[in-house]
This record gives structure tokens, sequence and C-alpha cells, in this order.
């Protein structure tokens, strides 16, 4: 029943949404914020999520860089700018590792640092996997699509629409979504990337990082008992820590799975999570 009532959505806003009036035009680039303390202690790279406008990322980077890390915030591939260009999902695990090479270009010296946010937080762990050339010391992913809900699952009857003539609305508030509408073919790219996480191929290169999983137990996408499950599967229950978030969130209409800042968390648990993010790193 919940898979025939997501068709019917999907089917009712989907085919609504063909060449939608309310794309953000601007292009949006990587963007680096430096460290305000000397020395540096490393160099972090900051992964958005999916439909996400990246300069949202904005206010975790700077912190970061108050902590004395040099940040990169990357783009990916259809978030720098909207083309209806289909790509396969692998463009965006390369996006994470291209950041890796640059930041790593830019500062050799300094030990490797990684936080992701939701989508961001999968591709974050693909990229570790993927490539011997990320390979962080620590790692903080936030709202990590690691375990997705199962009514959100159902997303992949998307990819039944043609890739180039749909869009789909993203219902999260305008300030923080990259368009007013999501590319349908992205939700097939991130169907594919989330099944290749169920069964990681190198769960022993996760194993050797620390990590830090945040977390919103009333997260309408992400299932926390179902995070916590992936984790006891592939081994890392040990070495990453899950801390829970309870957004209070001080503009109206703020989704749950939204924890990047201080409008979506509230005045208070902003604090605290900045903590967290602060004890973690200097353990």
């Amino acid at each position: 029943m919940r898979y025939l009532a997501a068709l019917v959505w999907i089917v009712a806003v989907g085919c609504a949404c063909r060449d939608h009036p309310s794309l953000l035009n601007e292009r949006v680039e990587a963007r680096w914020f430096s460290a305000r303390m000397e020395p540096a202690r490393g160099i972090f790279v900051v992964v958005h999520g999916l439909n996400q406008r990246p300069s949202t990322m904005d206010p975790l980077s700077d912190y970061l860089a108050s902590l004395g890390f040099h940040t990169y915030r990357v783009s990916l591939e259809g978030h720098d700018q909207n083309r209806d260009i289909v790509f396969p999902a692998d463009v965006w695990t390369k996006d994470v590792i291209r950041g890796v090479g640059e930041a790593k270009k830019r500062h050799p010296s300094l030990p490797l640092y990684m936080l992701g946010y939701s989508m961001g937080g999968l591709l974050t762990v693909q990229a570790i996997e993927a490539s011997p050339e990320v390979s962080p010391k620590k790692v903080i992913l936030v709202a990590p699509a690691l375990s997705l809900r199962t009514l959100v699952l159902s997303a992949k009857l998307l990819t039944l629409f043609p890739p180039l003539s749909l869009r789909t609305p993203n219902l999260a508030p305008s300030k923080y979504r990259r368009s007013a509408a999501t590319p349908l073919f992205w939700y097939s790219n991130i169907a594919e990337l989330y099944d290749a996480a169920q069964d990681p191929p190198a769960p022993e290169r996760l194993r050797a990082v620390q990590a830090l999983v945040l977390l919103n137990p009333e997260d309408e996408l992400i299932s926390e008992s179902g995070t916590e499950e992936w984790l006891g599967e592939h081994g890392l229950s040990q070495a990453w820590r899950v801390e829970r978030v309870t957004p209070q969130p001080t503009e109206p209409d703020m989704r749950e799975h939204i924890i990047i800042d201080q409008p979506s968390l509230g005045d208070t648990e902003w604090l605290r999570m900045r903590a967290l993010v602060r004890s973690f790193l200097e353990q």
C-alpha cells in the first residue's frame, strides 16, 4: 500500500514538473575557507546533499575553519549549474575524490578530514572505499544516506520516467534547495549509490577511519535504527560514534532532515552540535 501511495504521488506531482520554471541559473562554485588558526591543523573536504544549494554547507565549513582547518566545500555535478545532461552515478563520487585531490594538492603536508551531509555522507563513504588517495584521519557524517526509511525507498519508482523530460518538486525550504525541482535521473543515481553501499566492497578501509555520525531520530528520510544496523553489519559500531541531535528550528516549515546550521537546529542545538564536532576533532 505504501508503494502504491508513493506511485500515485509521483505520477501526480512528477508529471506536472516538465520544464519547471523555478530553476536557479547562477553558477555555484566550490569554495575555500582558510583556517583561522596558525599553524593549520588539517584540511577538511565538505560534501553537500542531493539538490541542496552547496552554499548552505558554508556555516559548517566556516566553523571548521575557525577550529583551524583549511576547508574545501565542493559543488557536485548538476549542483554547480543547471543542465539537463544525464550523467552516471559515479560522477558524484569522482567529484568527491577530485575535491580531495584539490585539497591535498594545495596543502600536501596536512592531514585530511572529511564531512558529508545526507547524500554527501554516502558519497564520502564510497569515496573512501573507491580511492586509496582518500584516506581521512577522521570523518563527520551528518544524517548520512546509509539507511533510508521504507517509504523513501519507494522513490526508486521515479526511475520509471524518462530521465530528461521530467523533474519532480523539491519540498525543502527554498533557501536550502539548489532548484525547485529535481531531475528524475538523479534519483536513479542515488538509488544505485545506495544499493552499492548496502554491501561495501572494502569495509576494512572504513574501519580504519574514526567517524562521528550525527542523527536526528525524527528524520523523515534517514532511519536511525537502520543506520545503527548498517554500522553493526560492517563492523563499524566501535570506531564510529553516533550522537543524536534534537532540532528546534528558528524558521517555519523546516524539515527534520535538515540539521546543518542555526536556523535548522535552533540556537541551543546548533551550539551543542558544534561542541560535539569540536570534541570529536580534539580527541
